[in-house]
């Protein structure tokens, strides 16, 4: 019987790579994981900025280093934005 975890993972691998936008989050860790487990290229790209809490950059970065996933972080600056 095919679980939707298999599933997700056989689409993953029908795609061959993807870059993921990681907040580091249930959902993108989710994904992440299961991106990880299908093999594929992959690459984690988190948005940093002020308002994102230190903690949950720090624990994104943790989980795509123990995951093996190269983590690119982009810092976003949308405080220095007028209509932010």
């Amino acid at each position: 019987m095919t679980t939707p975890l298999n599933r997700l993972i056989t689409i993953l691998r029908e795609m061959e790579s993807a870059v993921i936008a990681y907040s580091g989050g249930v959902d993108s860790s989710f994904l992440l994981k299961a991106a990880a487990l299908s093999g594929i290229r992959l690459k984690a790209v988190t948005g940093v900025s002020p308002t994102m809490p230190r903690q949950d950059f720090m624990d994104a970065r943790e989980m795509a280093y123990a995951l093996g996933v190269p983590h690119t972080i982009i810092e976003t600056l949308e405080l220095e934005k007028e209509d932010f």
